[in-house]
């Protein structure tokens, strides 16, 4: 009992499993001892592989709630994104519509063509995010700092949600003209 006492107080990847807790207190290993062997070998194997199972099963019960936590952000991200991702796609084949039933109209057309540049341009950005999802996991997150527009990009935000809002009768309109600085630095997304 001694050996089974000291490979698991010894080894810290070692894990306590029932019948091993079984096997330290069993009956016969008490028979024939006097009260105070019993108690030294409660005080010396029996109490301190108890604490160990404990700070076994509190540290079991942690990363499972770690995993949970994790699982529940990942659930929710891939919700949000689904929708981010489906908001450019919608824009842009709305635009693909709208200039099918105008090839006629030049104008109409290279409107077209930069609202599905716009919208083809947040969408990579958008996958890129995606594709980099470890880079979040792991903690290394690295956001750009750049110059941009506010107006244009609240413009684009505006090409890109445009056509979706019409199609459900939503009125979406943009006053951008009483911004005090038109041009920031940070990461337009």
């Amino acid at each position: 009992e001694n050996d089974l006492c000291d490979r698991i107080l010894n080894d810290s990847m070692f894990m306590i499993t029932k019948d091993e807790m079984d096997a330290i207190m069993k009956p016969e290993l008490f028979i024939g001892r006097s009260s105070e062997q019993v108690d030294e070998f409660i005080d010396e194997c029996v109490k301190p592989i108890l604490k160990k199972y404990k700070e076994q099963n509190a540290q079991l019960k942690a990363a499972e709630n770690a995993a949970n936590i994790a699982n529940a952000a990942k659930t929710d991200f891939l919700a949000h994104i689904s929708h981010d991702i489906r908001t450019p796609m919608n824009g842009i084949l709305g635009m693909l519509d709208i200039s099918e039933r105008n090839l006629g109209n030049p104008e109409k057309l290279a409107d077209c063509r930069r609202k599905i540049r716009i919208s083809s341009e947040h969408l990579l950005s958008l996958v890129n995010d995606v594709l980099d999802i470890s880079r979040l996991e792991k903690g290394k997150v690295e956001f750009t700092k750049e110059n941009f527009d506010v107006k244009r990009l609240l413009e684009d935000c505006v090409a890109i949600t445009l056509k979706h809002a019409e199609a459900r009768n939503v009125s979406l309109s943009l006053n951008a003209d009483g911004i005090p600085q038109p041009i920031l630095e940070g990461s337009p997304l």
